[in-house]
């Protein structure tokens, strides 16, 4: 999985949705650019849902790649992926590694 091409995708969403925000996304920031966190966040819930369903429209026209980003049973076991641009690029290859795992079982069985 190209990170790059990840953190691209991501940060076209990011500029998508600061069309609909007061408080617009640093999109110059990067990676380090905060999205919903208690103390730095610029995403409310509302703009977080839609934030993911533009990054999970995105990832399958690009990549052909069908995520879910708000799985429940993968986000009980981290601190926060919404934090930053950083951590949801990170969570996204995290899933696409496991959906890659889960294909391939798929095909050995």
């Amino acid at each position: 999985m190209n990170k790059q091409l990840i953190i691209n995708i991501v940060l076209e969403s990011v500029e998508e949705i600061n069309h609909i925000l007061e408080d617009k996304i640093p999109v110059q920031e990067g990676e380090y650019a905060y999205l919903y966190d208690w103390s730095h966040g610029y995403l409310d819930s509302f703009s977080l849902v839609s934030l993911l369903v533009c990054i999970e429209q995105a990832m399958e026209d690009q990549l052909n790649m069908k995520l879910d980003l708000v799985n429940l049973n993968h986000l009980a076991d981290q601190n926060n992926p919404f934090r930053t641009v950083e951590s949801l690029v990170n969570h996204i290859i995290d899933l696409s590694n496991v959906n890659d795992l889960k294909n391939e079982n798929k095909i050995k069985t």
